[in-house]
């Protein structure tokens, strides 16, 4: 049976799921993504530079085809023969340069993401509530709203804006 509800329980609900999955929401994945094409890019280069013949330029040199070559270099693995030599200790090089280099950047990023705090980390500042009601020219004909295109309206905040304009 499946239970309804108050609006104030499922805001509550809702409001511990975000939390629980802050880390997720903050982390990065184009950034690591990005990451990994550049390692994949790099790779294919180096294959088709130095292995041209197991790797010929006509099949490997767009870049979707930098998938094809990490697929290839499993038959160094599986002990095929190579006119050149395997490739795979160079990407295992490139993958170990990039952990040396980047590591944990995203991970850590995301981290840091997830201990900042809304206003600055001043936690004393009170957050200004948006309004959800309709501006006032919301109800205005648009005959109306079309004569005044250059009408101040002030709002019960005192905050004065150009609506039209």
């Amino acid at each position: 049976k499946r239970r309804n509800l108050t609006s104030i329980q499922t805001l509550s609900t809702f409001k511990k799921a975000l939390k629980k999955d802050e880390f997720a929401l903050h982390f990065n994945v184009m950034a690591l993504y990005l990451r990994c094409i550049h390692l994949l890019r790099r790779i294919q280069e180096h294959c088709l530079t130095h292995a041209p013949l197991d790797y010929p330029w006509e099949a490997f040199h767009e870049g979707l085809d930098m998938n094809h070559v990490i697929n290839c270099m499993m038959l160094d693995l599986a002990g095929a023969r190579r006119l050149h030599g395997s490739m795979f200790p160079a990407a295992v090089k490139f993958l170990r340069e990039v952990i040396e280099k980047e590591g944990d950047t995203e991970y850590a990023q995301a981290t840091a993401r997830c201990e900042m705090k809304p206003n600055g980390g001043d936690t004393k500042v009170d957050e200004i509530e948006p309004s959800f009601e309709n501006p006032p020219e919301d109800s205005m004909p648009l005959l109306t709203r079309g004569m005044f295109w250059m009408v101040v309206v002030r709002d019960e905040n005192g905050d004065c804006r150009m609506p039209f304009g």
